[in-house]
């Protein structure tokens, strides 16, 4: 009898469309399934590129102020070397003049010891 019962289900056709249907169903329900998968996984990857690309701007953003913050800093070393030279030229000028009037002032006053002693002498 199980065999009868067997072969009742194999052989009428309208157990096997309802299976098939089944079948078929469960397929397309797995179909749409994974779809909607897929469908997040890429609204996910998308979200983190999307994310990546406002943090590598961020860090261009901030990338460009540091150079332009390196770029002031050069300049103003550049000026304060370029006012160090001059201070340092101005020093030596003024060291040289210092050292003529030091000169000319002994030399004033071993003319004035030398005119003491002639008129020492003479008295």
């Amino acid at each position: 009898s199980e065999t009868s019962i067997a072969s009742i289900f194999t052989s009428d056709p309208r157990i096997h469309a309802i299976f098939n249907r089944e079948e078929l169903e469960a397929r397309r329900k797995r179909k749409r399934e994974r779809k909607e998968r897929e469908r997040q996984a890429a609204y996910m990857l998308e979200n983190s590129l999307l994310r990546a690309e406002m943090e590598l701007q961020k860090a261009k953003s901030h990338i460009a102020k540091l150079e332009r913050t390196k770029n002031e800093f050069e300049y103003d070393l550049k000026e304060t070397k370029s006012r160090n030279l001059i201070l340092e030229k101005q020093n030596l000028e003024l060291d040289m003049k210092v050292k003529k009037v030091s000169k000319t002032l002994v030399d004033y006053r071993n003319k004035m010891d030398e005119a003491a002693g002639l008129f020492e002498r003479k008295l």
